[in-house]
């Protein structure tokens, strides 16, 4: 008698266990954020001739999961007050994170190393980066894109 009760209230357990734990798996996956982003970066510091200048730039992404690669592009536009030393380059690593994301970039010709540290939300990524040339802080400041259809 015990064990005819027993066995289903253990595999009813187990198949609420199965779909609450595959729920929570799915909320954890992170919306995509893959596809073509432009605006400006704003740097706020810095040291040489990119300090308080103005960019604009954009991402295109592709997303594998929560990681990130793809291209970046530094150019002259009606924002921009400057041209860019590093116009082109190659999101090396990123991740998503909830509403948070890491954008990894190496732009050429000088290998310039940046991170931009931001949030997503309805179309919208804005943060800060950090821009490091020879080992050297080169920029830093706040970047804002919009994801363009």
């Amino acid at each position: 008698m015990f064990q005819r009760r027993t066995i289903p209230f253990v595999a009813a357990l187990v198949a609420a266990i199965a779909v609450a734990w595959s729920g929570s798996v799915r909320a954890q996956t992170p919306a995509s954020i893959a596809g073509h982003w432009q605006g400006t970066r704003s740097a706020t510091g810095g040291s040489g001739s990119d300090a308080f200048k103005i960019h604009n730039i954009s991402f295109d992404l592709k997303q594998s999961g929560d990681e990130l690669s793809g291209t970046y592009r530094c150019y002259a536009g009606k924002k921009a007050n400057t041209e860019c030393n590093n116009p082109v380059g190659n999101v090396t690593g990123g991740k998503i994170e909830g509403g948070k994301v890491t954008i990894n970039v190496v732009a050429q010709p000088n290998n310039l190393q940046c991170t931009f540290n931001g949030s997503i939300a309805t179309g919208r990524m804005k943060g800060d980066f950090t821009c490091y040339e020879g080992g050297g802080l080169q920029s830093n400041g706040v970047f804002n894109v919009h994801r363009k259809e």
